[in-house]
């Protein structure tokens, strides 16, 4: 009865560490989170302010340079 609960708490033990393995290669910082969030929503508000500004004009549709519509 004793060996097999080591054996269970051995396990725990391994698996316990595992998991803190995987949170420590997989963390990152509340710091780091805000400045990507920031970095992400200037970027997102650029493009809006570009499009109601009208600076992506499409006069014209594209045509590929092939008539086989571009396919080689």
């Amino acid at each position: 009865m004793r060996a097999r609960a080591e054996t269970a708490q051995a396990q725990v033990r391994e698996s316990l560490a595992a998991y803190k393995l995987e949170v420590a290669k997989t963390y990152v910082s509340v710091a780091t989170l805000k400045d990507v969030e920031r970095r992400l929503t200037d970027h997102l508000l650029r493009i809006e302010t570009k499009l109601e500004n009208g600076c992506a004009p499409f006069a014209q549709p594209y045509v590929p340079p092939y008539g086989d519509g571009g396919r080689r």
